[in-house]
């Protein structure tokens, strides 16, 4: 926010604590796939084999970097296995401010796979029968959501998803 005030000096004196949920009582084991983009951070040009790591990422109180807690940031495929049992499995097309979303659905699906729609490359339609998906959330800030590009990113999966017959 320091950044955003234009660098008024109250707000870097004073950062704000950062506070967020952990989900207990349930687990959870988190893969990602890393993007590499290219130096305009605008274009997807390669991808990582699925790795795991953590879903929440330590940073500092203060620290510009605590936006990546969730997932580490918006750069990356994220497939979330918990120890719910219900056969329901969960894909999030989000926007940044969807990151802290997931591990509020931990108890309420086994799979959970987060996509960040500025940068999954995938056929949707043949992604989400691949991973079994049961459900899809759309989980965008409202002045992203109203952006012309936002519209096409998820017509562009719809037509390509029909365009390309799915798998049976």
């Amino acid at each position: 926010m320091y950044r955003y005030s234009g660098r008024d000096q109250a707000v870097k004196n004073y950062p704000e604590e950062f506070v967020y949920y952990v989900p207990r009582d349930v687990r959870y084991e988190t893969s990602f796939v890393e993007y590499t983009l290219d130096k305009s951070r605008r274009k997807v040009i390669g991808e990582s084999i699925p790795d795991e790591n953590r879903f929440f990422q330590p940073y500092p109180d203060g620290s510009s970097l605590s936006y990546c807690t969730f997932m580490g940031g918006d750069y990356r495929l994220t497939h979330v296995s918990t120890s719910t049992h219900n056969g329901r499995r969960l894909l999030i097309l989000k926007d940044s401010f969807g990151n802290a979303l997931p591990a509020y659905l931990f108890y309420g699906f086994e799979d959970i796979h987060v996509v960040d729609c500025r940068y999954f490359t995938k056929n949707l339609v043949n992604y989400v029968h691949d991973n079994s998906i049961t459900d899809v959330l759309f989980a965008n800030n409202v002045s992203h959501a109203c952006l012309p590009a936002t519209t096409e990113s998820y017509k562009t999966y719809l037509v390509q998803g029909i365009s390309q017959d799915p798998k049976p």
